[in-house]
């Protein structure tokens, strides 16, 4: 695929929703040992604003024992320089870089949600989105 888009696109804002956290096992220190991990990204226009789009991103984790569990949706909000337009959306650009931009705030997201909440920090896999993209 031989593309030129000619966009530049800046992370505007960040926050999770619908988190659902449950820690059966306080006190476990292999509670973040072995955990499945997944992730789905959905990329959109944001509504109202020509000119913002948002990765969303689907996580679930959980260990083998399901004294965790962890799933939340977390989204990223881009802004343009031009108007979105389905072939921005679809493009690389947007598919492998915006997705990899705002996939280190989500790593921090869970990592500080964990620690936080008293357990050992669940440190996410980096993710190489030129492969999943």
């Amino acid at each position: 695929m031989n593309e030129k888009i000619n966009a530049t696109f800046t992370l505007s804002s960040f926050y999770a929703s619908d988190v659902r956290f449950q820690v059966k096992k306080h006190g476990d220190s292999s509670l973040v040992n072995d955990l499945s991990f997944s992730l789905d990204t959905a990329i959109d226009k944001v509504e109202g604003n020509n000119n913002q789009f948002k990765i969303s991103y689907k996580i679930g984790l959980k260990n083998i024992g399901e004294t965790l569990i962890l799933s939340a949706d977390y989204h990223a909000i881009f802004i343009t320089n031009s108007p979105i337009t389905d072939e921005l959306l679809s493009s690389s650009l947007i598919k492998i870089n915006a997705c990899a931009i705002g996939f280190p705030y989500l790593r921090s997201f869970i990592s500080q949600l964990s620690v936080n909440a008293g357990i050992p920090a669940i440190i996410l896999p980096t993710i190489n989105f030129t492969k999943v993209g």
